[in-house]
């Protein structure tokens, strides 16, 4: 009999028959927990209770995203890649298993701290958005760590940047003046990122 047709047989013949689920036991040569479980509605067959098991890769995605975080805080040119982290575990810590799972746990990782962007909509001549960065650039022959003030308008997306040595709000008001007058006017509002230097209080 197909599986369907045992789960409507006992439940005719405990809601229909009277009969116990001892007796539908003895009938049909089915323990009483499989009664049980047709009565209240089971399902035929095997079913996996939790979810896979995959040891190798849960060992291996702390490290590998303990490596990602700390890459993302340095030049991108130096972040590893998933050969290279696959190396490392081969070389350092005794991995015996295949670059394509050091491949998937890096997909996942990537995922987790991918950005998400909601698009907004923004009328002509509204206002613009002020953020800060950082980069590494040569000056004098020697690398050094510049500020990079970002305006951009937010209807056209212009862009002007201001790089300076400083991270301070006199270099920060400077930027502003640059803007301006790359952008020939003055946005009506400016939206800033909580920045230190130019947000005194929340009220």
């Amino acid at each position: 009999m197909m599986p369907m047709e045992i789960s409507k047989i006992v439940k005719e013949l405990y809601r229909d028959k009277g009969q116990t689920i001892s007796e539908i036991s003895k009938t049909l040569g089915y323990d009483r927990k499989t009664v049980r479980k047709y009565i209240n509605g089971g399902e035929h067959g095997y079913h996996r209770k939790g979810g896979y098991q995959r040891p190798l890769q849960d060992k291996i995605k702390v490290l590998m995203e303990a490596w990602y975080v700390a890459d993302l805080k340095g030049p991108r040119k130096q972040r590893r890649t998933g050969q290279k982290m696959h190396l490392d575990l081969v070389r350092h810590y005794e991995y015996k298993g295949c670059y394509t799972t050091v491949k998937k746990v890096l997909r996942g990782v990537k995922l987790k701290y991918k950005e998400v962007f909601v698009p907004r909509e923004h009328k002509p001549g509204g206002g613009s958005e002020y953020d800060m960065g950082y980069a590494q650039i040569m000056l004098g022959g020697k690398t050094v760590e510049g500020v990079l003030h970002c305006h951009q308008l937010t209807y056209s997306n212009d862009i002007f940047v201001y790089v300076s040595l400083k991270e301070n709000a006199q270099e920060v008001l400077l930027s502003h003046e640059k803007a301006f007058e790359s952008f020939e006017g003055v946005p009506p509002e400016i939206g800033y990122d909580n920045l230190k230097q130019v947000v005194k209080a929340f009220l």
